[in-house]
């Protein structure tokens, strides 16, 4: 059985996972426009704000969901 503590580790480091893909856009010489370089900035603080409120293991449950294109239904969407 999982404890709350076990769920956010796993969310925590799948979320990290997620944070390091994208540790190229916050780069000097990442050659972004402005407005490129917001975007992944919200999308980032978007994944790192993933765990706040989660106080149960079926909310922490919810985050992780599939959808049926394969990707977690209620992670923040990235920047194409």
């Amino acid at each position: 059985m999982s404890t709350l503590k076990d769920a956010l580790d796993n969310l925590r480091h799948l979320r990290d996972s997620f944070l390091k893909k994208c540790d190229w856009t916050v780069l000097s010489d990442s050659q972004l426009s402005e407005a490129k370089i917001n975007e992944w900035k919200i999308y980032r603080q978007s994944l790192r704000d993933l765990t706040s409120g989660l106080d149960t293991i079926e909310k922490v449950n919810t985050k992780l969901e599939i959808g049926e294109d394969g990707k977690y239904k209620n992670f923040p969407t990235k920047p194409e």
